[in-house]
């Protein structure tokens, strides 16, 4: 799959691989299942130990979005550098790796969405006085 040329270079290994993952054809989706099932069941496993803080629905977002900006940075890095007016054709990879993780702990260790959305509406709520009843 990847030209002998380019084995050492882990660029296309790099890029397949996020391809690999978004690739919406049903071939594609069972190949990368079987690939993957035992890894990813054992991931997400332990990314919901280490989450008891949050739903069932929170988390399955949560699990997207840390799916997603794995894939995304896997297999799409032009896309969004042709916005951002640096030269960044020379990303260290290891050490975005380092930067993704430690901004998607943050975002995994963060405070439940719906709790905190609700603790600000009462806080922000004007407090009704009680009447008494005669």
């Amino acid at each position: 799959l990847i030209a002998a040329a380019h084995r050492e270079d882990p660029a296309p290994r790099r890029l397949l691989f996020g391809r690999a993952l978004t690739d919406p054809s049903g071939e594609v989706v069972e190949i990368m299942s079987e690939i993957f099932h035992e890894s990813a069941t054992t991931f997400f496993a332990l990314l919901r130990h280490v989450s008891p803080h949050v739903d069932q629905s929170e988390f399955y977002w949560r699990a997207q979005c840390v799916a997603g900006a794995f894939s995304f940075a896997e297999s799409f890095t032009e896309r969004l550098t042709q916005f951002i007016e640096e030269d960044l054709s020379q990303i260290d990879w290891a050490a975005a790796s380092a930067f993704v993780v430690k901004f998607l702990v943050a975002g995994m260790a963060s405070p439940p969405a719906s709790k905190s959305a609700k603790s600000r509406a009462r806080q922000a709520a004007p407090r009704r006085r009680r009447v008494a009843r005669v």
